[in-house]
C-alpha cells in the first residue's frame, strides 16, 4: 500500500520533540558557559582601611539604632 505506517508518525514527532528539547538544553548550557567565562565580578570594591560592620558591633554597642521604638504591623499582633 502507498501510505506511511501510522505507528511511525508518533515516533517521528517524538524524535523531533526530543531534538528540540536537546537543542534548547545545549543552547542554555552554552549561554551559561559563556556567562561564567565572561563574568568579571562586581564593579565596586572595598576601599582598604574600611572595616566591615559585624554582628559584634551591633551587640556590643558600637553601632546602635537612633530610636528604640518598634512599630509592629497590626497583622502581626
Amino acid at each position: 500500500m502507498g501510505g506511511a505506517d501510522p505507528q511511525l508518525r508518533p515516533r517521528k514527532r517524538s524524535k523531533k520533540t526530543l531534538a528540540v528539547l536537546v537543542g534548547i538544553l545545549v543552547f542554555a548550557a552554552g549561554i551559561g558557559a559563556l556567562s561564567a567565562l565572561t563574568y568579571a565580578g562586581p564593579s565596586y570594591s572595598v576601599v582598604q582601611g574600611n572595616k566591615h560592620m559585624t554582628m559584634d558591633h551591633i551587640f556590643n554597642g558600637t553601632f546602635a539604632p537612633v530610636t528604640k521604638r518598634i512599630d509592629w504591623v497590626k497583622e502581626g499582633k
